[in-house]
């Protein structure tokens, strides 16, 4: 089995569910391909995660898969640069971030972007 993108953030948006691939490389007529996917209620997996202790314990984390699910467009990279960039402006060196820089960093982020 391969993953043929990415089972959690798709480029297709998880229009039809969560896809993945199965490669049969048994066969003697060569290598058959198989294209599955797995439904996948996006909605449902949201408000699930909001009511978890996940979501509680490490709620910036938790926030920016749920916004990335909701847009289907990449978000943990960008913040993570914007973070690191934000950090260094304020001569916070600690790695991890303190979770002040961590929280600060997040709010001016979701300002500049209006999430």
């Amino acid at each position: 089995m391969i993953n043929p993108g990415s089972c959690g953030l798709p480029l297709d948006c998880i229009k039809d569910g969560i896809p993945y691939t199965i490669l049969d490389v048994s066969g003697k007529e060569g290598i058959a391909v198989d294209e599955r996917r797995v439904d996948f209620q996006k909605e449902e997996y949201i408000v699930s995660l909001m009511q978890s202790r996940q979501y509680e314990e490490v709620n910036i984390w938790s926030r920016i898969i749920i916004e990335e699910l909701r847009t289907s467009r990449e978000h943990l990279f960008f913040f993570l640069e914007f973070a690191e960039k934000y950090a260094m402006e304020i001569g916070d060196a600690r790695r991890p971030f303190a979770a002040s820089t961590w929280k600060a960093a997040f709010e001016l982020w979701q300002r500049e972007l209006k999430m």
